[in-house]
């Protein structure tokens, strides 16, 4: 299997080495590499590198689950593949990371999509109760289900997402939540220059439309993408949306 430092990843399409930038997808809250839909895993023409974050799927648990410790391992992990410029993509958590990494090290990031990410989280009442001793993530996962989807997917859909989330270690989840619900984007003094493109589901109740749009003040080349009858959850519930946005925005 496949880890560079402790993280966990998988590449996929097989592009050649020196083809391109490689582009790093990063998961959000509770996911591991695997909970991209297999569609965004398997961009045409793209090195594409998907990872676990530590502590999530196969890759091991860090002494402290912050967002500034999980950017130390990610820059580890970028520096550890020998990558010098990267193009990131982020869901959720993995976005407010990716953006993070952006700010910091602009010169390192070719391209950054973020997905369903503003410049902060709306975490529901209620998850952070049932993540404390003794904890109940089968409730947690209940009430981020019902801020998470659009009112119009089925409880089958949603329950195939969420269930991943129902064996996850509490401690883990506890901490995913609370780097989502204390972060706030980075305020560059001046505006950064990297293509940045952001996506978003109109109706997301954790990520609104309006606290996508004020990400266009972290750079002179941005894009805010709103898909219609989404929720958080944009990447499962309007794939192939999210999909040909990415593709377009990968080009060139």
């Amino acid at each position: 299997m496949p880890f560079c430092t402790d993280i966990f990843y998988r590449q996929y399409n097989g592009v050649k080495e020196g083809v391109g930038f490689p582009v790093l997808l990063i998961h959000g809250g509770g996911g591991t590499h695997m909970g991209w839909p297999s569609d965004l895993r398997r961009l045409p023409d793209q090195n594409v590198i998907a990872i676990d974050l530590p502590g999530h799927g196969l890759s091991k648990l860090p002494a402290c689950l912050t967002l500034d410790g999980l950017l130390e391992r990610l820059t580890g992990f970028i520096s550890c593949m020998g990558f010098y410029q990267v193009i990131l993509i982020g869901f959720s958590l993995g976005g407010a990371l990716a953006l993070t990494f952006t700010h910091r090290y602009p010169l390192r990031v070719k391209k950054l999509a973020l997905i369903s990410c503003g410049d902060r989280f709306v975490v529901p009442d209620g998850i952070m109760r049932h993540l404390r001793p003794p904890a109940d993530t089968v409730k947690a996962a209940e009430i981020f289900s019902q801020a998470a989807f659009h009112p119009k997917m089925t409880p089958a859909f949603r329950r195939k997402i969420i269930e991943p989330l129902h064996g996850i270690n509490p401690a883990i989840l506890a901490a995913d939540f609370h780097i989502g619900r204390n972060f706030r984007a980075p305020a560059p003094e001046k505006k950064h220059k990297n293509p940045l493109l952001v996506i978003g589901g109109t109706d997301d109740q954790i990520t609104p439309p309006q606290s996508l749009r004020l990400l266009t003040s972290f750079s002179d080349n941005s894009h805010v993408e709103l898909i219609p009858a989404a929720g958080h959850m944009v990447i499962y519930e309007k794939t192939r949306q999210v999909r040909d946005l990415l593709v377009e925005f990968l080009k060139n």
